[in-house]
C-alpha cells in the first residue's frame, strides 16, 4: 500500500454527507465555524465519560471499555471509510507521525478511562485538562524554550489546582489519580503530534489510522482483564465509541479551521458538563476544592494561552512543537 497521497479523487461517502451542512457553515467566520465545532465536541467527550462511568459500574474493566471504544468507533467510522476507498482514506506521508500519535493517543485513553472509573467525572476532566501545564515543561525541557515569569508563575498557580484537587495531604494520591495526571501528559504530547499532522493530514485520515491501530494496542491491553459483555452492556459501549469518535472528529475539525487561542477556551466547556452529568447521573457532589482546583487550573491555563498569543502578534519566534512562541 502506497503512503502518498497520488491525484484527485471522487468524493468520499464522508464529503457527501457533509455537503448540505458545508455550505451553509462556508457563510460563517472560520472562527466561529472552529467554536461550534469545539463546542460540539466537548459535549460529545462530556457524554462520553458519562458512558464511561456507566460501565465501569457494570463490572467492565477500564482497559475493556477502551478497547469497545476503540472498536465500535471503527465501525462507526467505516462507511465513511470505505465510501471513499480505504487506500484513499489512509494514504499519507507522514505514517511515521500517525503510529507515534497512536501509541500516544491509545496510552491516553486507558488512563484516562481509569481515571473516570475510579474518580469523581469532574475531578478526572479537571485534572485531564492540565495538558497545557505539561506542554510548558515539555517545551522547556526538551525543545529548549525560553519561559519567562509570567508563564512560570501561571505553570506554577496550575499545579497548584492540581494539588487542590488531589489533596495529597489527606491520601487522596491514589492509582487513579496518577492516571489522570499521565493521561494529561501524554495528551500534551498527543497535541503536539496533531498540531504538527494537521497541516499535511486531512481530519478522516487521522481518525481512520488511529481507529484502526487503536483497536489493537488497547486489545492488547485488555485481554488480561477480559469479560465477555452482555448485550446491554454491547449497547452501551457501542454509544461510547460512537460519541467518542464523534467527538474526536470534531476537534480535528475545530484545530483544522480556527486558531488554537479561539478554540481552546471553549474546550474547557468540558468541565462543567463533566460537573452536571456527575452530579445528576452518578450523584457525585465534588467538594469546594476540587471545584476550585478546576477553576485554577483553567483560569491559568487560559492565562498562558492569551499571553502567548499576545507575544506571538509582538514578535513572531521560530516554529517549535508546541506551537507557542517563547516569552
Amino acid at each position: 500500500m502506497s503512503f502518498t497521497t497520488t491525484g484527485a479523487s471522487m468524493p468520499s461517502l464522508f464529503d457527501r454527507a457533509q455537503q448540505p451542512f458545508a455550505l451553509m457553515a462556508e457563510r460563517l467566520p472560520e472562527n466561529l465555524r472552529g467554536v461550534l465545532w469545539i463546542v460540539t465536541g466537548s459535549i460529545a467527550f462530556g457524554f462520553m465519560g458519562a458512558g464511561i462511568k456507566f460501565a465501569g459500574a457494570s463490572g467492565l474493566h477500564a482497559f475493556e471499555v477502551a478497547f469497545f471504544r476503540c472498536l465500535f468507533g471503527l465501525l462507526a467510522l467505516s462507511p465513511f471509510l470505505f465510501g471513499g476507498g480505504v487506500v484513499t482514506v489512509l494514504a499519507t506521508k507522514r505514517p511515521g507521525m500517525h503510529l507515534l500519535r497512536v501509541l500516544f493517543g491509545s496510552a491516553t485513553m486507558l488512563c484516562i478511562f481509569y481515571a473516570i472509573t475510579h474518580m469523581e467525572l469532574a475531578a478526572a476532566t479537571a485534572l485531564a485538562y492540565a495538558r497545557p501545564l505539561f506542554l510548558i515543561v515539555l517545551a522547556v525541557f526538551f525543545l529548549g524554550e525560553a519561559v519567562r515569569w509570567r508563564r512560570w508563575l501561571a505553570t506554577a498557580c496550575g499545579f497548584g489546582g492540581v494539588l487542590m484537587i488531589l489533596r495529597p495531604d489527606v491520601g487522596a494520591m491514589n492509582d487513579a489519580a496518577w492516571a489522570a495526571l499521565m493521561a494529561a501528559f501524554l495528551m500534551a504530547c498527543v497535541i503536539t503530534i496533531i498540531k504538527r499532522m494537521s497541516t499535511t493530514e486531512r481530519p478522516l485520515t487521522m481518525l481512520a489510522w488511529f481507529s484502526i491501530a487503536s483497536c489493537v494496542v488497547t486489545g492488547v491491553a485488555a485481554a488480561p482483564v477480559w469479560i465477555t459483555p452482555g448485550w446491554e452492556q454491547l449497547a452501551l459501549l457501542a454509544a461510547v465509541g460512537t460519541v467518542g469518535t464523534i467527538g474526536q472528529y470534531c476537534v480535528l475539525r475545530a484545530y483544522r479551521l480556527a486558531d488554537a487561542t479561539i478554540v481552546v477556551p471553549f474546550d474547557y466547556f468540558q468541565i462543567p458538563i463533566a460537573w452536571a452529568l456527575g452530579f445528576f447521573l452518578f450523584a457525585e457532589q465534588p467538594s469546594w476544592l476540587t471545584l476550585a482546583g478546576a477553576a485554577v487550573i483553567a483560569g491559568s491555563t487560559l492565562y498562558i494561552l492569551l499571553r502567548e498569543a499576545r507575544v506571538k502578534k509582538q514578535a513572531p519566534p521560530p516554529p517549535s512543537a508546541t506551537d507557542t512562541p517563547a516569552e
